[in-house]
Parts: structure tokens; sequence; C-alpha cells
């Protein structure tokens, strides 16, 4: 306490705080129990130093129940499986509120000049990320001696399959930073460090972040008229690296092949099904509802959504039983390994791999009304200032392709992507309600 209450008091707090803040993207290459440390210590420190209370607007409270929601639900279905040491564990759910919180209103008032240095970290951490990919596929190691593991390759994060996902989660920071910062002056290397960082998604075989940067630069393509040329240059290089990737690097290749594959024969079974239901609005309804196929059930069969579309009737048929306040934090595989005793090609995971699944199993319609208000002010302050700030065209953008419905996703309550997912929030907030960068 002591040492506290001497920085607080003797030491510049504006620039603790930004020295802090500055090393987020970097301390998040470390193990998870570092980065909870660090997070401690950055929302103590925000509370000591930024007035919080001062700060705290109605995006903010509404933000504030929704975890309110999900803890209650949590709380409401104690059970045998989720104990109650793990009820009480549910709170800790509250410091992703925090980390949102602190990040919205750090990046709503630091200085152009350090949010600007803030961006060029988060820039340089991504292109050094992804170099160090392609370190581990030409030598077999990253430049910490870190191998691949089960055919992916994530540099730094080790045997975390999650080195795509900080690239994409940052790439909208990564342009910003590339178009609104003095850091690259040329016009070429603005391209090639672009291309370093997509490519770098594309080596880590994290396959959605991958399709969802490609997307993002696709429809940056379509509504930033004066940067087009720019974005149609890295598309086509990308396309190219992609392309001859393809054909010469066999890793590569079987890792997307397989669901190139299982794209088009999956597209044909949806065509087909369609028309069929056209002719027969009744017929898949009638092979869901039917006894004797749900146990047998399987949404397409093994193609492409045999993971993914299997989930999503999964968490249908684990929501309909709590679907007003949901089944609380961390419950849907113990609730989808039940239902599997009842129909047994159900298809359980950790989470359901999309975010609006995940809230209505952990807390309901309640929650997700609430995230869907939380998502509607958002939207309508970017939509009012989007001539104020130079930067909203490229936050609608990132923001519509984020919240897409049908996307998969990590568990946005798990520890990195949780982190990760709320941080960025709570940075896209922050700028959000700034004139300019």
């Amino acid at each position: 306490m002591y040492l506290l209450t001497f920085i607080h008091e003797k030491l510049d707090k504006k620039k603790i705080i930004e020295f802090f803040f500055f090393l987020w993207p970097i301390i998040i290459f470390f193990p998870s129990g570092v980065v909870n440390f660090y997070i401690i210590i950055l929302i103590i420190l925000s509370f000591l130093i930024i007035d919080i209370k001062k700060n705290f607007l109605i995006e903010d409270k509404i933000f504030f129940f929704f975890f309110v929601s999900l803890i209650l639900s949590s709380f409401l279905n104690k059970n045998e499986q989720l104990n109650t040491i793990n009820s009480y564990y549910n709170l800790t759910l509250f410091r992703f509120f925090l980390v949102y919180l602190i990040f919205r209103i750090f990046f709503s008032q630091i200085k152009i000049a350090s949010l600007q240095f803030f961006l060029k970290i988060i820039l340089s951490a991504s292109v050094i990320l992804s170099l160090d990919i392609f370190h581990q596929h030409l030598i077999g190691y990253d430049l910490l001696g870190f191998q691949s593991f089960n055919n992916r390759y994530s540099g730094f994060f080790e045997h975390e399959a999650i080195a795509g996902s900080y690239i994409y989660k940052f790439l909208i920071f990564s342009i910003i930073s590339i178009f609104f910062t003095n850091f690259l002056k040329n016009h070429f290397t603005k391209i090639i460090a672009l291309c370093i960082c997509i490519t770098g998604i594309l080596f880590s075989f994290d396959r959605s972040p991958f399709f969802f940067s490609l997307l993002l630069l696709f429809f940056l393509l379509l509504f930033i008229k004066n940067k087009r040329n720019f974005f149609l240059t890295v598309l086509i290089l990308i396309f190219l690296v992609f392309i001859f990737s393809f054909k010469n690097y066999l890793p590569l290749k079987e890792r997307y092949n397989n669901s190139i594959d299982k794209f088009i024969v999956s597209s044909q079974y949806l065509l087909k099904n369609i028309i069929l239901n056209i002719k027969n609005k009744n017929l898949f309804l009638d092979k869901v509802n039917n006894e004797e196929n749900k146990k047998n059930f399987s949404i397409l069969d093994g193609n492409l959504f045999d993971q993914y579309g299997n989930l999503f009737y999964s968490s249908y048929i684990v929501i309909k039983d709590k679907y007003i306040f949901g089944h609380g934090h961390k419950s849907f595989l113990v609730k989808c390994l039940e239902k599997k005793k009842e129909i047994p090609k159900l298809f359980c995971s950790n989470h359901p791999h999309n975010i609006y699944l995940e809230i209505i199993i952990s807390g309901g319609l309640v929650s997700l009304i609430i995230f869907f208000l939380f998502i509607f002010i958002i939207f309508k302050k970017l939509i009012k200032n989007i001539l104020l700030n130079n930067i909203n065209i490229y936050l609608i953008i990132y923001l519509i392709i984020e919240f897409f419905p049908l996307r998969s996703f990590g568990s946005i309550l798990s520890t990195f992507n949780g982190y990760l997912f709320f941080s960025s929030l709570g940075i896209i907030c922050g700028l959000i309600l700034r004139k300019k960068i």
C-alpha cells in the first residue's frame, strides 16, 4: 500500500499509467498468470489515477448490468457441476468489465501523440509476431525456440493456438496506425507491413481470422474510396501468396484444402436443402423433431458445418430449457453432455464458438438484450460522429464484421479471448469519443 501511495503522490501519474497501458500488446504474449497479474496492477493504477466516476457513461452502465446479469444467472444455476466455489469464482467476470472500462476511459482522454505511439506499438508487435511465425515455418522453431504443435504455428504463444486471433483483433488498429500516424511514410512499406500481418494470420493456420481479415480488407476497399488502390494491391498480393503457398507448401495446403473442399460440398448441400424446403417447408423441421432421427441427428452429416453447425444445433438444444435467464457461466459443456445422453450424435465443446449463443447460454435472453442495447448505443454514436472523427468509418466496418451473428468466435469469457476482446472493444469505444487522431 505504501508503494501505491508513493506512486500516487510523488510520481508523474500520466506517465506511469501510459507506460502500463503501452505494455499491453507485449504483455499478452506472456503466460496467463503474468497477464492476470498485469491486469490487476493496471486496474488498481487506473482507479488511483483516473477519475472513473466522472467518466462513467450510459453505455458503461448498461455494460455493467450485462455482467451483473451473467453473474446472477451463474448463482441462480448453482448445481453439483457448478459448485459454490465456482459460483463465487464467477464474480471474476467483472474483471472483463473493468478491462473494457479502463481502456475506454484511457483512450478517450489520452493525448494524440501518445495514442499514435500506442498504435505504433500494436503494428510493430503484429509485424514481429508474423515474422516470428515465418521463422517457425522456415527453421522449425520460432525466435524463442518454440516449435509448432498440432499443425498450428503460434510463434511467441507457444502451445496456445491464438497468434492469428491476436493479429486479427489488433488488425484494425494496425491499419489505423499505417494511415494516421507517421510511423511508415513510404507507400511501399505501408503495403508490405499490412501484407506481413495478414500473411502472418495465414501462416498461423488460424482459418477463421484469415477469412475475416480478407473480409475486412474487401469492405474497406468498397467504402474507403481514397484508399482503394492500396487495399486492392494488398488483396492481390495476399491472393498471390496464398495461391503460391497452396500449390507449393504441403502443410498449408492440407490445412486449407480441407476447408475449401468442405465449403464446396456444404454449399451444394445447402442449396439442395433450400430447394427441397421451398417445395416442402416442414421437411427440415420434421427431420429435427422426429424422435427416431433425433438420436442420430447431424445437421450437415460431416460437411463444413459438421463442427460449427452442429455446435449451433447443440446450443439450441441447451438454450431451449432455460432461454430467459440462461444456465450460467461455463455451463455449455456440462449441459451439452447431459443432452448427449438423449441425442448421442450431439456435438459438444467447451463453448459454442459464437458470441451470441455463448451469451444466451450463460445469461439468457436477458443478457442478450442488454448486450444488444450496448451495441446499439455504440453504433448510434459511431454513425452520429462519422464525420467528426476521421477513423469512424474504419471502426464501423470492423465492428459490423466483428458482431456478425453467424461468425465463429473464441469464448469472450475465457482469459485470453476475453482480455483481447474487451480491451479492443474498450479502445474502440474510447476512439469513438475523440474528435480526431
